[in-house]
Parts: structure tokens; C-alpha cells; sequence
């Protein structure tokens, strides 16, 4: 079944509107480095993701200008009363900016492998060091030719970026849960 014959929707706040900022604390990295190549250094954050919120009031599906993610318990709460899988939630914590008032949120975390991508995507392995783990892929070429839905994907999500996709039956729980951002 191709993506177009499964309508889907997507979770979004428009990429330059209401986008949390990281305090301080949330900038602090564990430097990973490469024995074999300096260029594939990178960092891991040391604490619980700790934002500020620039709205009022705040999303139920907030994300920051470094694309992480931030869920409501209310959304946690209906994606897993509706048997989504492919997701874990870490600690994090979130304050809105004019108020100083606290959001109980949670940092969402996709899991799990989704596979290799079609040929017909062109995205393509471009490097793999074995010193360090470090993978560097194409960039996504024909994202029309990207997904290849199959039985068993409705109770899984796909995150790209800024943008949550699902299949469509848990649309009309969100949406009767009031959560905002749905698009589609």
C-alpha cells in the first residue's frame, strides 16, 4: 500500500511560530569525539531537556528551533491509550515565558527502526565510521517515494523534523481530546 492510499495527518506548529527556547542547563554536552576523525565530533545533553515557552497558552505539541519535541501528558496519555508504539517519553520540563507558570510536559523520543528506505527515495549511506558510530546519510531527494506503508502501520508514527505524521485513525481521538496543532 503506497503512502497515498492511507490518508494521514500531521502534528505541527508552523516552524518560526511559538517555538520553545532551551535555558541554559539544556545546553550542556557530553563532547562525543572520534579517535579516527576529529570531524565527527558531536555532543549528547547532559540534562533533561528545560525550555521556555514563548506563548500563551502553551501547545499541547511544542517543539524548539533544534526540532526536539515535547509532548502534554494529555497527548502521552492518548497515544498510548491507542496502542501507538515506535515512542518512549524522557524527563524534561518547560515554563511559559510572560507567566513563569510550569507545563508538565515530556520529551518525546522515537524508537525503534523503521528500516532501509527505498531505492527509489535516493537517500543513501554516504559514510559509516566504524571507530565511532558516526553515520552520514544523503539528504531526502524524492520524499514522494519515501514511505512505504504496510499492514501494521497504523499504531506507528514518523517524525520529520518539525512534523509528526500518523496514520489517521488516531486523528479523531486527538481532536476530541482538543489537542491543537493538527493539521490535515
Amino acid at each position: 500500500m503506497t503512502a497515498s492510499a492511507i490518508p494521514r495527518f500531521s502534528l505541527i506548529r508552523a516552524p518560526n511560530e511559538c517555538l520553545a527556547e532551551p535555558n541554559e542547563r539544556s545546553l550542556d554536552f557530553e563532547r562525543i569525539r572520534c579517535p579516527v576523525k576529529p570531524g565527527h565530533a558531536r555532543g549528547r545533553r547532559i540534562y533533561p531537556l528545560d525550555v521556555v515557552i514563548p506563548c500563551n497558552p502553551a501547545p499541547d505539541v511544542i517543539f524548539t528551533w533544534m526540532s526536539e519535541c515535547l509532548i502534554q501528558a494529555s497527548v502521552r496519555d492518548i497515544f498510548k491509550s491507542e496502542g501507538l508504539t515506535g515512542f518512549s517519553t524522557l524527563p524534561a520540563s518547560a515554563t511559559i515565558r510572560k507567566t513563569g507558570a510550569s507545563v508538565p510536559v515530556s520529551e518525546l523520543s522515537i524508537v525503534g527502526w523503521g528500516g532501509m528506505a527505498p531505492a527509489s527515495s535516493d537517500i543513501r549511506e554516504i559514510e559509516r565510521c566504524l571507530a565511532c558510530g558516526h553515520l552520514h546519510y544523503s539528504g531526502v531527494l524524492n520524499p514522494e517515494r519515501l514511505l512505504v506503508w504496510k499492514t501494521g502501520m497504523a499504531q506507528t508514527f514518523l517524525w520529520f523534523g518539525r512534523y509528526l505524521d500518523f496514520a489517521s485513525s488516531l486523528k479523531g481521538s486527538l481532536r476530541s481530546a482538543g489537542v491543537t496543532e493538527l493539521q490535515g
